[in-house]
C-alpha cells in the first residue's frame, strides 16, 4: 500500500520533470486516485513546503498546479 508520504513524494517528481502546470485530473490517472485525493495530497505538500521554507514552491492555477522558486528569490 502506497503511503500519503510516498504519493506526496511521487507528486514532487512528476511536477519537477513536468516544469509546466500539471492538471490534477492527469495526476489523478497517473497515480489511480481521485481528483480530490490528489488535490488534498498537493495541499499537504505544498504547506510542509512553506513550513520548510524550500527554495522551491507549489502553486495552484484553476485546476492544475506547478513547482516554482520563490518569489522573493528572483533577484538571485
Amino acid at each position: 500500500m502506497t503511503t500519503d508520504r510516498e504519493y506526496k513524494s511521487i507528486v514532487e517528481g512528476l511536477l519537477y520533470v513536468w516544469g509546466d502546470p500539471l492538471p490534477l485530473a492527469d495526476m489523478a490517472k497517473v497515480l489511480s486516485l481521485s481528483v480530490k485525493e490528489v488535490r488534498r495530497l498537493c495541499e499537504e505538500l505544498q504547506a510542509e513546503m512553506e513550513h520548510e521554507r524550500r527554495g522551491l514552491v507549489l502553486r495552484f492555477l484553476e485546476d492544475a498546479v506547478q513547482l516554482t522558486t520563490r518569489k522573493e528569490h528572483a533577484s538571485y
